[in-house]
């Protein structure tokens, strides 16, 4: 063929013949695939055919490495990502943590200057809430848990943040099982627990100190049991959690309901147990 000029490198090798045939792609073409002989002849419509089947073979090969590249890239970025937005939600918490802790100094700061035992006790009672939703995001920041948490080392940890607030002479213990609770369902858990505690020692034990047992157990798989227990003066004649207007009272049931729970007052004979059930799927996230 005399429009084209045959490269150097051929004639060095003695190449006397060639074929070509276009690599396609699935968009557009990679190439041209090229078959060179150092003999005398001509190639046939069959060596057509074998290399371009060739041909083909090679492009799918390298439309199904870029789309793995891209895919890895694609996770690469996913990755990168949610590692951010891991760092981001702890940096978050690490703030509100903070916040929540200045806005408890200020109640209690408010307590100490009230004059009204009531409005002292009432501020109490609301810094121990701050508290315990300011513990949840203390430990998102501190630990490695953005979606969940070890409910047993929360719990303690709670019930070590009680222990320095109640009076001498009081017993708090608690039990948990060691699994992971998601994040979403432990701010309310926690309040609960702050006030069921609270209200165990300010009214059970109306002469003297006593204990509270605080514990969670798993009654059966996906379903966990709260139970806060004391041996104090018990349930008063009559007592209908429905009809209270006491504002623990109201958050105990609006939490309990929220885990997905029926919240129940039992007499322990002697004293009060509280139970809640509720719904569990270790490692799931929830929104309320």
């Amino acid at each position: 063929e005399s429009r084209f000029r045959t490269p150097k490198v051929l004639e060095e090798h003695g190449i006397k013949r060639a074929i070509n045939v276009i690599i396609r792609g699935e968009s557009e073409p990679f190439g041209v695939l090229e078959v060179d002989s150092p003999t005398e002849g001509r190639f046939t419509e069959a060596d057509v055919a074998f290399l371009q089947g060739f041909a083909n073979l090679l492009g799918g090969a390298i439309d199904r490495q870029r789309a793995e590249e891209a895919l890895q890239q694609s996770e690469a970025r996913l990755q990168q990502a949610l590692a951010q937005q891991e760092v981001l939600t702890r940096e978050i918490s690490h703030r509100v943590k903070n916040s929540l802790s200045i806005v408890a100094s200020l109640l209690s700061m408010q307590g100490n200057k009230a004059a009204d035992p009531g409005l002292r006790e009432a501020l109490v009672d609301a810094r121990t809430r701050v508290l315990t939703i300011a513990k949840v995001h203390d430990r998102l920041w501190r630990k490695d848990e953005v979606q969940t948490l070890n409910l047993a080392e929360f719990l303690e940890e709670l019930c070590e943040q009680f222990r320095a607030s109640i009076g001498l002479g009081h017993t708090l213990t608690c039990e948990a099982v060691p699994v992971m609770l998601a994040t979403d369902h432990a701010v309310p858990l926690g309040l609960i627990a702050n006030e069921l505690v609270t209200n165990a020692f300010k009214y059970a034990y109306p002469g003297g100190a006593g204990e509270v047992r605080l514990s969670v157990t798993q009654v059966e798989p996906g379903h966990l049991r709260l139970e806060v227990c004391d041996r104090g003066v018990g349930l008063p004649p009559g007592f209908d959690p429905a009809k209270s207007k006491s504002l623990g009272m109201t958050v105990i049931a609006g939490l309990g309901h929220q885990l997905g729970g029926q919240p129940q007052w039992q007499d322990a004979q002697p004293g009060t147990r509280f139970v809640l059930e509720f719904p569990h799927q270790e490692g799931a996230s929830q929104t309320f």
